[in-house]
């Protein structure tokens, strides 16, 4: 087991901080300022399910004229850029890409655009972080056979102080969009049912570096989250051949937050709630505490809504990739996870966790 040791005392109180940090809180008033609804072709909307306010990974577009539609996705993650420029480029795509699929788009039918913001380029120690996230996207773009065909950048976002210049954390924004072959492959990311099971694919590892947890919950030094995006794109087209086979009913991608948010904002539909067992989440060097499959942001996790009918096809599909059941979708609203010896480590209320979320820039507006 590896990593330092972690808050793990009141995570219900932890989860309900996550919540309510602007990384995580809905964007709704933002979103409500621009018209998503031009020209009536949004088949999939920033917000979706039955109450038309739980997060989506993307939006998908349709196009007239064509059989096909066109799907949106950004990402962006400041907090990795502080110690690791290099992990926030490659994680910024593997984000993008991995939201891309999961409204819908042909991995192999992806194009991306880069936004740069970062301090002053003439400090050598500012531009060689630019630097070291510009090899890494270069990587990540090749692995994922995915061009960078335009973008934007930012520079001299910093002023001078008494005690010397501050400069923006180099940041990088990833925005892509992709062909979807067919609108029967765009699912969202809301939970359609009770009874259904809750696979997870990808690894969790104890990389807390850069993570909504850390930061809100004073944790230094923590691995960000490395990212290895040839065998993340192998596991996607697995998981795309499932999508295209019928065999999933919704999902969503574990990114800020982790595991924990990512469970409670497909809850957010109110079709029920979730029942997690963090003993089967899986890990090649496992955690000391709760604290890391709850809220670690390792790269390339889906969290995967299947119906019972068809779970041993979606195991086989995904069969030879980290891929576990690791969950259910209950009749109770609320969201709870067990640990070793099936010690609950969580129990929240969703429409509690719902309100924290969708209330958070209300104040500002």
């Amino acid at each position: 087991l590896t990593g330092q040791p972690l808050p793990d005392k009141d995570l219900n109180k932890s989860l309900e901080t996550v919540m309510g940090d602007f990384a995580i809180v809905s964007r709704e008033p933002i979103i409500r300022e621009y018209d998503h609804e031009v020209q009536g072709n949004t088949i999939l909307k920033p917000l979706a399910g039955a109450q038309a306010d739980a997060p989506q990974d993307g939006s998908v577009v349709d196009i007239d004229g064509s059989d096909k539609c066109m799907a949106m996705a950004c990402a962006i993650l400041p907090e990795w850029g502080k110690t690791d420029p290099y992990a926030m480029g490659t994680g910024t795509v593997d984000e993008c890409v991995r939201q891309l699929i999961l409204v819908g788009s042909n991995p192999d039918k992806i194009g991306l655009l880069d936004n740069f913001c970062m301090g002053n380029p003439e400090d050598p120690a500012e531009l060689g972080r630019l630097v070291e996230c510009v090899k890494a996207i270069a990587k990540a773009a090749d692995a994922y056979n995915a061009p960078f065909i335009s973008g934007k950048d930012s520079f001299y976002n910093y002023f001078e102080t008494e005690d010397g210049p501050i400069n923006v954390p180099v940041t990088f924004l990833c925005s892509g969009f992709g062909v979807v072959e067919n609108p029967d492959h765009v699912i969202g990311s809301s939970l359609r049912r009770n009874n259904s099971l809750l696979y997870l694919i990808g690894h969790t590892e104890d990389e807390m570096g850069g993570s909504v947890f850390a930061r809100t919950h004073g944790v230094e030094d923590g691995k960000v989250p490395q990212t290895d995006c040839a065998a993340n794109m192998e596991l996607y087209k697995a998981y795309y051949s499932a999508l295209t086979s019928g065999l999933v009913l919704s999902a969503h991608d574990i990114s800020e937050g982790g595991l924990a948010v990512t469970a409670a904002e497909m809850a957010f539909s109110g079709k029920g709630g979730v029942r997690l067992d963090l003993t089967k989440v899986p890990t090649v060097n496992g955690w000391k505490s709760p604290a890391v499959p709850l809220f670690s942001e390792s790269t390339g996790r889906i969290l995967v809504e299947v119906d019972p009918e068809f779970a041993a096809d979606f195991e086989t599909a995904m069969d030879g990739f980290p891929c576990a059941c690791i969950g259910s979708v209950t009749e109770e609203k609320r969201l709870t996870a067990t640990c070793c010896g099936g010690e609950k480590v969580l129990d929240c209320d969703i429409a509690n966790l719902k309100k924290l979320w969708k209330d958070g820039l209300t104040p500002y507006y």
